[in-house]
């Protein structure tokens, strides 16, 4: 038996009207990518394990761009905004991320949003994730929330091998 680590995220992305009513929602899973995998592991080692370590994510960005997710993506391709998340949880493998981009806030009163990240720091940074998805439109009286859920699991499979027996044979 083998056992894997497997990383799965899914983004919701919410617009939620001035009365408190749902405009749009959408689902969607993402890649993690490999700076995210670098952060990962940087993160299991610790600080004083590895020389090069990755800080933890701490900010929410939203682009305007649907282009494909690469493996090798290391920013949003449109980025808009970036906010610091409102809320970080951790129940069992799952750790919940949550951030609010707010009415009137600088640069997303009035936009459409197709991509998110989740990045370690204010301004550039590491970025975990990027998600593409159909667009959501954000006015000027909407409260946009992303939340984004990162599933940590275990994947175990049974490999079948045929061993050789290294004992020589002995001729009778």
């Amino acid at each position: 038996m083998e056992s894997n680590l497997q990383v799965n995220g899914k983004f919701v992305v919410e617009v939620i009207d001035k009365d408190g009513n749902l405009k749009q929602r959408v689902e969607q899973h993402n890649r993690v990518v490999d700076t995210g995998l670098e952060q990962i592991a940087s993160l299991i080692a610790g600080p004083d394990n590895d020389s090069n370590y990755i800080s933890i994510p701490t900010h929410c960005a939203i682009g305007s761009e649907s282009r494909g997710v690469t493996s090798s993506d290391t920013k949003l391709i449109n980025e808009l905004y970036r906010n610091v998340f409102d809320k970080v949880t951790r129940t069992g493998n799952d750790i919940q991320y949550k951030t609010t981009f707010l009415p009137a806030q600088p640069d997303v009163s009035n936009c459409r949003v197709e991509e998110v990240g989740l990045f370690n720091a204010a301004t550039e940074g590491c970025m975990l994730n990027r998600c593409v998805f159909q667009p959501v439109y954000k006015t000027r009286n909407d409260t946009l929330i992303i939340t984004y859920t990162l599933t940590i699991m275990a994947v175990t499979s049974i490999h079948d091998e045929v061993l050789e027996d290294e004992t020589p044979s002995v001729n009778r």
